[in-house]
């Protein structure tokens, strides 16, 4: 068990998700419009577009320094969804082999 964890947390740390370039021309190909704002230590790339003109989304792809994606969220008007959170699935990774670890002690 505490393998698949370890391993889990490598694929997390290694991951580097779809790249910026790719978001931003499949954005461009399918002609939405679409945001890009940089601060010191992340960059976000906000994509707009609509299903069949009814519901307004934003996909939120949110990338470190070293371009690498670490959280993508998707909103509506109503919602808002996390659907990728690199950081915090691997703390919570961490917590569980953390547990594993407590119990073999135990």
């Amino acid at each position: 068990m505490n393998n698949q964890i370890i391993d889990a947390i490598s694929e997390l740390i290694l991951y580097k998700g779809p790249s910026m370039n790719k978001i931003i021309e499949d954005a461009q190909f399918n002609k939405l419009n679409y945001n890009i704002h940089s601060s010191e230590d992340l960059i976000t790339v906000s994509v707009n577009s609509s299903i069949e003109g009814l519901l307004s989304i934003t996909d939120i792809y949110v990338f470190n320094k070293h371009l690498e994606l670490i959280k993508r969220i998707a909103k509506t008007p109503r919602n808002e969804k996390v659907l990728f959170d690199r950081l915090n699935e691997i703390n919570n990774l961490i917590n569980q082999l953390n547990a594993h670890s407590q119990m073999k002690v135990s």
